[in-house]
């Protein structure tokens, strides 16, 4: 596994990200694996967008349950849980288990291992979402568990399941102790995290200035902003390489 190498990072996500103005536009150029959550085409998009990105020894991200949680997805997920006779989770989603088993066999001969990882928040609020972050409320701080497994030693069904148990049981754990229990270090922001911080206030301050203060730059940001636009919604800046490369 690469560390400290942001751009060998591939994370697989839902396809609206693919329509968000910016970071949309960013996760299309970086070669996002983007699904829609339709298994007949998942599966062929995926398969084939794995073989693309698997080559240069990326690591992938895999988020199984498929959604960012809140009270309405725990009730959903309750109502899901009780027709299918599984069972109740009321801290987590139960895993899409295709998808993840799909990842594995692509990947497998190309990884030593499989790093499961439980994010748990501690602040105002029990839930955070996108809408959190535009109010401003954010957590104070971030706890990550992180579990080191062989591929080797797994069965992809079998390891999600066992996996996402486990991860209900430590995360109501977690509610009451604001730890997972075991020794672990304290990571403060650093200067280099306050000149990015800086550094992105700056560009946003000189973008809006240069928005109301110059026409051509105004031509320019609407000019690039619709030629986005287009390729977005025409296969996406993604699509459209991986045209090129079948083309080749």
């Amino acid at each position: 596994m690469r560390f400290n190498s942001f751009q060998y990072i591939k994370a697989i996500g839902k396809e609206t990200i693919k329509y968000m103005p910016l970071i949309g536009h960013y996760f299309q150029f970086a070669n996002h694996i983007f699904v829609k959550r339709n298994w007949k085409e998942d599966q062929l998009s995926l398969k084939k967008s794995l073989e693309y990105t698997k080559k240069d020894n990326y690591n992938f991200i895999i988020l199984p349950e498929g959604f960012v949680i809140d009270e309405d997805k725990i009730k959903e997920s309750h109502e899901f849980s009780k027709e299918r006779g599984l069972e109740k989770y009321n801290n987590i989603l139960h895993p899409r288990i295709k998808g993840f088993e799909l990842c594995f066999q692509e990947l497998k001969e190309d990884m030593g291992h499989v790093y499961d990882l439980t994010l748990c928040l501690v602040g105002n609020s029990t839930y955070y979402t996108e809408s959190s972050l535009f109010r401003g409320n954010l957590p104070k701080e971030l706890h990550f568990h992180i579990k080191k497994v062989k591929t080797e030693d797994i069965d992809p069904e079998k390891f999600l399941k066992d996996s996402f148990k486990t991860k209900e049981q430590m995360i109501e754990k977690f509610k009451q102790t604001k730890s997972f229990g075991i020794p672990y270090n304290i990571k403060h922001c650093t200067y280099e995290n306050w000149l990015v911080v800086l550094f992105w206030i700056c560009n946003i301050i000189l973008v809006s200035e240069f928005l109301f203060t110059s026409i051509f730059f105004r031509t320019y940001v609407l000019m690039i902003v619709g030629i986005y636009s287009i390729l977005t919604y025409n296969g996406g800046i993604d699509g459209l390489e991986r045209y090129l490369l079948d083309k080749n």
